[in-house]
């Protein structure tokens, strides 16, 4: 009986011993490749600092399209005067809001010493604004005056097509993701009662990984701002196809319909702006407010044009 047990201890160190060392050195190299990899990400990440760049750059793109468009349709600041139809009061406007909106995107999102300056080949330059970029392929020109059924076609049905395009996608993906968090639930449950130690470790990080991309992405509240921001737009449309000839031609309706479309369209990337800083302080343990720097044109501006 001694004998058969020296014997099955030595069978056990040279086959389950071995098979166990094995996926533990096997665990052990995979969590520092996962760790070096994730280091070398990290480190990355900071020296580009693509995030906020590209947060800055968004959030600025978006208050030179509504600067463009209120003066395109001669509203607000740009507004022409009733005493002199011929004034460069619009064009004088626009040239110190520019001047002013390139000094905001320099200040923030660490462009200073980027090369954003930079001489880009032509075909970056989709609108045409240059005599090497080839000629003019669409109706818009980008920057001649418009009438408001003009800004409708040109402006506000896209934004609405936009958001309505985007809402189903983001929908689909967030039932997806819950649906995928319970079934891992089931799976980690079962794997615990069959004593599977090793599939209920990879089952739960997946899980954690799942729900981590989840908070990230903020699929619920992007659905939230798209489906807002599509419904008030419907409702300033439904609006204005109410009004009568001669309202649809009074400045004070079109006026209205520019500020609030802008204000709509502002608010949403205003709105983006606060949840993503928001999760950027919370990612970085920040104790005072996140850097944003001048959130967007649309609502300063425009309350502005209102007064």
């Amino acid at each position: 009986m001694e004998w058969r047990g020296c014997m099955k201890q030595q069978v056990d160190q040279l086959t389950g011993g071995t098979h166990l060392f094995a996926i533990s050195v096997s665990y052990y190299e995979a969590a520092f490749f996962l760790s070096a990899v994730a280091s070398i990400l990290t480190s990355i990440d900071g020296i580009l600092n693509a995030k906020v760049r590209w947060r800055h750059l968004r959030s600025c793109t978006g208050q030179l399209e509504s600067m463009i468009w209120c003066y395109r349709t001669r509203v607000g600041t740009f507004e022409l005067t009733s005493s002199d139809t011929n004034s460069r009061l619009p064009e004088t406007n626009l040239r110190d809001t520019l001047i002013t909106w390139r000094r905001d995107l320099m200040v923030g999102g660490d462009l200073q010493v980027s090369g954003l300056s930079q001489i880009y080949p032509p075909h970056v330059y989709t609108h045409h604004q240059f005599p090497e970029c080839g000629l003019l392929r669409s109706e818009d020109d980008h920057f001649s005056p418009v009438q408001p059924n003009k800004y409708i076609e040109m402006r506000l049905l896209p934004s609405i097509a936009f958001y309505e395009r985007r809402t189903p996608w983001y929908s689909c993906q967030r039932y997806f993701i819950k649906l995928v968090l319970l079934l891992c639930t089931l799976a980690a449950t079962l794997l615990t009662r069959y004593e599977l130690a090793v599939w209920v470790i990879g089952v739960s990080s997946s899980a954690s990984a799942l729900t981590s991309w989840q908070e990230y992405t903020d699929v619920a509240r992007k659905t939230e701002r798209y489906t807002r921001a599509a419904f008030e737009l419907q409702n300033l449309l439904s609006w204005w196809k109410s009004l009568s000839e001669v309202e649809k031609a009074s400045k004070v309706s079109i006026s209205q319909l520019i500020h609030n479309a802008e204000g709509i369209i502002s608010e949403e990337r205003l709105a983006w702006m606060s949840t993503a800083n928001k999760a950027h302080a919370m990612a970085s343990h920040a104790v005072g407010p996140a850097e944003s720097g001048d959130p967007g044109f649309g609502v300063n501006n425009l309350e502005q044009g209102k007064k």
